[in-house]
């Protein structure tokens, strides 16, 4: 996993520079939540970043994690880098490379994906899975860079996705990537025969998600410069 988010990493150095590479910072803390019902939108967002106070442990059972929660923020602008969960996941499942990323001069903002984490997959294998996904992404970019206590951390011209499983594909998305199903209708009958795709449910799910693509309109959004795609889903 440390080598796939230096991948990352390298990727939002080379296209600006980051400060300087020596530093290491402690790590600070935070979470973000907003519901917007104009666009039925509903964001749960934790947030690591370059702190000057020292870190504890936290626990956010099952979680423990170690930040400084609230901690003064590292004065100047950083990149900020989301990162979303894998099906079945949470925003705290990939808490040590968050943190890690923190301590190198990131901001790193991780939301919770409502239908698809680990207390509710009502979305899997459907468009609404990676259409929501690409939506709360980018919602929240929207509630950093307006949020006072977080916004004056991040540098807007340098953000970039790290998405593991189907969050990789959502990362892909926001990349401007166009998907379609031509691989689809012969899919079955080339893999192996217990593949998880071609049982009957997840079949009905996978012909009415196609029934969405090609896609007419791409889901990018051109505040993002660098994306990771980890086992893209």
């Amino acid at each position: 996993m440390r080598v796939l988010t230096t991948i990352a990493v390298l990727a939002l150095l080379l296209f600006a520079p980051a400060a300087n590479a020596a530093d290491t910072y402690m790590v600070g803390f935070r979470t973000l939540g907003q519901w917007s019902p104009e666009t039925g939108l509903r964001l749960d967002v934790n947030v690591w970043y370059p702190s000057s106070r020292p870190p504890r442990d936290l626990n956010y059972a099952p979680w423990e994690i170690s930040a400084s929660r609230a901690g003064k923020a590292v004065d100047g602008r950083f990149p900020l880098l989301l990162l979303s969960h894998d099906t079945a996941g949470t925003r705290f499942s990939y808490h040590d490379t968050a943190a890690w990323l923190a301590s190198l001069g990131f901001v790193v903002a991780a939301p919770n994906h409502p239908g698809d984490n680990m207390d509710n997959m009502d979305n899997l294998l459907t468009w609404q899975q990676l259409e929501n996904r690409a939506h709360e992404l980018s919602g929240s970019i929207d509630l950093l860079l307006h949020d006072p206590e977080v916004e004056p951390s991040i540098d807007a011209s340098r953000i970039g996705v790290i998405g593991f499983g189907v969050g990789g594909a959502a990362a892909l998305l926001l990349g401007g990537a166009l998907p379609d199903c031509e691989g689809w209708a012969s899919y079955c009958s080339r893999t192996a025969p217990n593949d998880m795709y071609c049982n009957t449910w997840a079949r009905e799910r996978m012909e009415s998600l196609c029934k969405n693509l090609p896609l007419t309109r791409s889901l990018a959004d051109t505040r993002i410069h660098a994306i990771a795609a980890v086992a893209p889903g």
